[in-house]
């Protein structure tokens, strides 16, 4: 999805890796969020590093994983993703 968006805005964004959405504001990305059902052994390297890339990309100090009931956090360098529930992230 991320890609697609890129791409309509002529942008070079090319990884093998993704990133589920962003939001910008001003024209300046204000919020990377990716989104599992669960974070598991099996997709969690999948999950951070196509994050991790968006937000080396934009130059995003933090991002949000959102899951349906994952609560944890995680830093790369100076780069923080922080998994939280969808009721958490939707203010429910």
């Amino acid at each position: 999805m991320l890609w697609v968006f890129l791409r309509a805005l002529n942008t070079s964004y090319c990884s093998l890796v993704e990133c589920d959405f962003l939001a910008m504001k001003n024209r300046v990305v204000a919020e990377l969020v990716q989104v599992c059902y669960e974070l598991t052994p099996d997709n969690l390297k999948l999950e951070l590093n196509g994050l991790y890339e968006a937000m080396r990309f934009f130059n995003c100090k933090n991002a949000k994983i959102v899951t349906f009931a994952n609560t944890d956090s995680f830093t790369n360098g100076d780069s923080c993703m922080e998994a939280i529930p969808a009721y958490k992230y939707l203010g429910l």
